[in-house]
């Protein structure tokens, strides 16, 4: 609770420029365990217009998400549901939507993304929602926000959107290739390791109802070990 007030006034004196002035447009880009932060933060923002005022006509342009684990640490509303949802996404609770595009972000071999899987029953090929995952293992530091906005596929719909900028999906596809190619760290066996064993943590954390929490503490041991010599 003492997080969410600070960031909430974080937001607010960001965002307030003088009675009367109009709400300006804005973005947010949140982080691994702070994508649950940012996210209830913005809700009791968003869903109470009587201590709101004006934020409860919030335009969000932008809401990236990045190794999102909002679902597993909800805490103040179900991020499938809550305020923090795309403008266009139809669900059963009568708080308004707030978001004009959802990016979500997540790597195949990031145990953090893994263990917080968002996967929300919304349509992906609608404009308003882009699931973006990330296949390729270039570097051991899969959970590290850089390495994340370093990918075409990750700062180029941000630019679009933040920027405001024209970027054609030659553009796009280009770049891609040449991120592809470009050298990432000189150990490709233990890089290999790193994904096929956070994969099997993976499926071991989704078949976990089933299975019990055996096989997935297995998983889990094995996964640290390859992510410690990796």
């Amino acid at each position: 609770h003492d997080i969410r007030t600070h960031v909430r006034k974080q937001i607010v004196d960001a965002l307030t420029s003088g009675p009367g002035q109009p709400m300006p447009s804005c973005s947010f880009i949140s982080y691994s365990m702070g994508t649950a932060v940012l996210h209830d933060t913005l809700h009791e923002l968003l869903s109470d217009p009587d201590d709101a005022g004006d934020f409860a006509n919030l335009g969000i342009r932008l809401y990236a998400s990045v190794a999102n684990v909002s679902k597993a640490l909800a805490s103040i509303a179900d991020p499938f549901e809550s305020a923090v949802r795309p403008i266009g996404v139809a669900v059963r609770t009568e708080v308004p939507s707030s978001v004009r595009q959802f990016v979500n972000v997540h790597h195949v071999a990031d145990p953090v993304a893994w263990l917080g899987m968002f996967r929300p029953p919304w349509p992906t090929d609608r404009r308003y929602y882009s699931d973006v995952q990330i296949d390729r293992l270039k570097w051991a530091d899969v959970h590290g926000l850089v390495r994340y906005l370093e990918h075409p596929r990750v700062h180029l719909p941000i630019l679009r959107q933040v920027c405001n900028t024209t970027i054609d999906e030659a553009t796009e596809a280009r770049a891609v290739e040449e991120y592809d190619h470009a050298v990432g760290d000189p150990y490709p066996a233990v890089l290999q390791s790193l994904h096929d064993q956070t994969e099997k943590l993976g499926r071991a954390w989704d078949r976990r109802a089933g299975k019990g929490p055996v096989d997935f503490t297995v998983a889990m041991v094995e996964a640290a070990k390859v992510l410690a010599r990796a």
